[in-house]
């Protein structure tokens, strides 16, 4: 069983599958990130104490929240004014009556517009790990030996090179598909631009409506624009699926907060502060209940907590069924039958485990197999890294040089 945290591959993304993908999709620009024409900027200055934010958007409103479980600073607000700034000088509003090609070329050009802005400024996507919280991605990082080498060599960070040699070792600024998705709502937010983030099990991208309701979808890891068949044969998602809550869906502002209510959730967990993970979890649920993301993590706290007292078999079967109810697949029906299992009830968790395996499609990478073989000996499953970030991206004294088992460096999971 693995620990489920929030977010950004379902699987290690190289980069030739990268090039593969968009060649077979020719309506998708296949140029990737260009900044070569971008200044260098040096790092942003340390703002005092008495610092007063000048913007009030989804971004400030991230770091507002996170308070109390993020490393939030004046100096971050203060970086996130500043790239608000800078984009109200690089950017334009939206021109009137452009015809079908011009508006697509000047909503592209304004997508790597921004994300030239950040590249200049030294943000990065990790070499190692994964981000959880939008004040984890502002609070600025150093990055010496092995994991400069491994930053400088990701696939993700192609035409940051340059910028990443001459910042050397720091500070970077560390974000991945969501929080980088954070940052480009901030600015659409500020420009009027139709932006919203987009939702998959294990991904994040940002998605520019069209005025006749069709979109363009924008991968802002790379820098270039994409289209949902990007996502879906890459990714191997089942058409089944595709629409479904949480997959390849546009979210809405209420379901941006409830997925910042369930990444406080996890943080605090990580920080075995139960009760703020699960009151996170709930506030998630209240904002909005159509994604199954809280639901899930919840039947599985409630599952596998490795703390008898905190195990309610009865909290972890209605939280599995709600949780399946939204969204079925291997994953979330690997938590329900756990659910079962902690409640006696092994029958239905064989036949919840083997309605997962016959789903076809664990996009989190929960190993079904071994879980079967502990449900049929009639024993209740275990989550040994439960409350345990085990994808951190700063340096550390040891540093994961393979992907540990089960999961991988880029999957962000669940739970």
């Amino acid at each position: 069983m693995i620990d489920r945290k929030l977010v950004c591959l379902f699987c290690i993304v190289t980069f030739a599958w990268l090039i593969a993908v968009e060649a077979a999709h020719c309506q998708i620009s296949t140029s990737g990130r260009d900044c070569s024409a971008y200044p260098y900027a040096p790092p942003f200055p340390t703002a005092p104490a008495s610092y007063v934010p000048r913007y009030h958007g989804i971004g400030q409103k991230f770091l507002d929240m996170e308070k109390g479980v993020g490393p939030v600073t004046p100096s971050e607000y203060a970086i996130l004014d500043a790239l608000l700034d800078e984009a109200k000088q690089r950017l334009q509003p939206i021109p009137a009556e452009l015809h079908a090609g011009d508006y697509d070329t000047f909503a592209v050009n304004s997508l790597k517009t921004m994300d030239c802005i950040l590249v200049r400024h030294g943000f990065v996507y990790p070499g190692v790990g994964l981000v959880q919280l939008l004040s984890d991605g502002l609070d600025p990082t150093n990055f010496t030996g092995i994991y400069y080498t491994k930053l400088i060599r990701k696939p993700h960070n192609d035409g940051r090179q340059a910028f990443i040699e001459k910042r050397n070792p720091g500070p970077f600024y560390v974000v991945d598909c969501d929080i980088a998705s954070i940052l480009y709502l901030s600015v659409g937010e500020l420009m009027g631009y139709p932006l919203a983030m987009v939702d998959l099990p294990g991904h994040n991208f940002i998605r520019w409506k069209r005025p006749d309701g069709t979109f363009i979808d924008f991968e802002t890891m790379d820098g270039i624009q994409t289209d949902d068949d990007y996502y879906v044969s890459g990714r191997g998602i089942p058409q089944s699926f595709v629409g479904k809550p949480g997959v390849l869906t546009t979210m809405t502002p209420a379901e941006l907060i409830a997925y910042e209510y369930f990444g406080l959730g996890l943080s605090y967990s990580w920080k075995h502060d139960y009760p703020q993970t699960i009151q996170n979890y709930l506030k998630a649920i209240s904002a909005d209940a159509t994604l199954n993301d809280s639901a899930n993590n919840l039947s599985w706290f409630y599952a596998v907590n490795p703390e008898a007292k905190w195990r309610d078999p009865k909290k972890a079967v209605a939280y599995g069924k709600q949780s399946t109810d939204i969204l079925a697949n291997g994953d979330t029906l690997d938590t329900l039958a756990c659910a079962y299992a902690l409640a006696g009830d092994f029958p239905n968790a064989i036949q919840t485990e083997q309605k997962a395996i016959d789903t076809g499609w664990t996009p989190q990478g929960s190993n079904l197999s071994d879980d079967m073989k502990t449900l049929v000996a009639h024993q209740q499953c275990t989550d040994p890294d439960f409350g345990r970030d085990t994808h951190v991206f700063r340096q550390a004294a040891t540093i994961p040089l393979s992907p540990p088992s089960k999961t991988g460096d880029e999957i962000r999971p669940k739970r």
